[in-house]
């Protein structure tokens, strides 16, 4: 057994923001969840971090969220 500090890193998107896929994700590991909220509407992200915390509670695990605040985009 290894003192590993590696952590797994997922971002949540409309595939993965689903209650049984972000539970098995942490079932199997996860540690950090990535937001990018430059997509998507405020209400929705509530709604998944809210799930976020709630799953991790029911697995007695931490689950960490990370955000990616929108800045200004060239294109």
């Amino acid at each position: 057994m290894t003192n590993s500090k590696v952590q797994i890193v997922a971002t949540i998107g409309p595939a993965s923001d689903k209650r049984e896929v972000l539970k098995a994700m942490i079932e199997q590991g996860l540690d950090i969840v990535r937001m990018n909220f430059s997509w998507g509407d405020i209400e929705t992200r509530i709604e998944q971090i809210k799930l976020i915390k709630e799953l991790g509670a029911e697995l007695g695990k931490k689950v960490l969220i990370m955000i990616d605040l929108p800045g200004p985009r060239i294109q």
